[in-house]
């Protein structure tokens, strides 16, 4: 395997695990609901959290590139 396949594959890795991570860290910070049949729902976030976040990671992207 080559070095940037081997890049590659440990980036992709690491993309998911942080992933996973931010997941599972937001749905400790905001409750599941159960709605009226039964259904699990959960709080949406606004755009502009959304936006927020979405700026933030490509922040942290852009220092480590650099």
């Amino acid at each position: 395997m080559n070095i940037k396949t081997r890049v590659l594959v440990i980036g992709g890795v690491l993309g998911a695990a942080f992933g996973v991570l931010g997941a599972w860290l937001y749905l400790k910070a905001n409750p599941v609901e159960v709605g009226a049949e039964g259904e699990e729902q959960i709080v949406l976030p606004s755009a502009g959290h959304a936006l927020k976040w979405s700026l933030g990671a490509l922040g942290l992207l852009r220092q480590i590139v650099d």
